[in-house]
């Protein structure tokens, strides 16, 4: 038997937005039930939208997760956005959340991981990239730059 997240999930791997409508129908279910979505509920649904670069649905999935108590970005989450903002040309917006990801793991609010740096060191150029790693080189904790 699947889970709502199994479910969920399934429904995002396409960019199609007829399994993203119904990644949406099974969330407001589980909100009209009174079940919290957890962060994979919500990752999923990020890379659903990520997909189909509609950065708006991206920025309020990660709104809400900032806004909810118990849940926490990860670097996937993050890996996601940065890919998503990417690959919609906003590069600047990336950056902003690259940003947040390091000063999230420098402040040992989540664990490290090299998937969010790599993903916004395809966007940039070298001395793009060296400038971002710059601007971090005080923090500590920081080994994935």
């Amino acid at each position: 038997m699947f889970s709502i997240n199994t479910t969920i999930d399934y429904r995002t791997v396409s960019d199609d937005a007829k399994h993203l409508e119904k990644a949406e129908y099974y969330h407001n279910l589980m909100l009209e039930n009174n079940i919290k979505p957890n962060l994979i509920i919500y990752n999923s649904l990020i890379k659903g939208y990520s997909k189909c670069k509609n950065i708006e649905m991206v920025e309020k999935y990660y709104k809400i997760i900032k806004e909810e108590k118990n849940i926490v970005p990860d670097s996937y989450t993050f890996s996601q956005i940065i890919n998503c903002f990417g690959y919609s040309d906003q590069i600047d917006r990336a950056i902003l959340y690259a940003h947040e990801y390091v000063n999230l793991v420098s402040s040992n609010q989540i664990k490290p991981d090299k998937h969010p740096i790599k993903n916004i060191k395809h966007f940039l150029t070298s001395d793009e990239y060296d400038q971002f790693v710059y601007e971090h080189q005080d923090q500590k904790n920081i080994n994935i730059l």
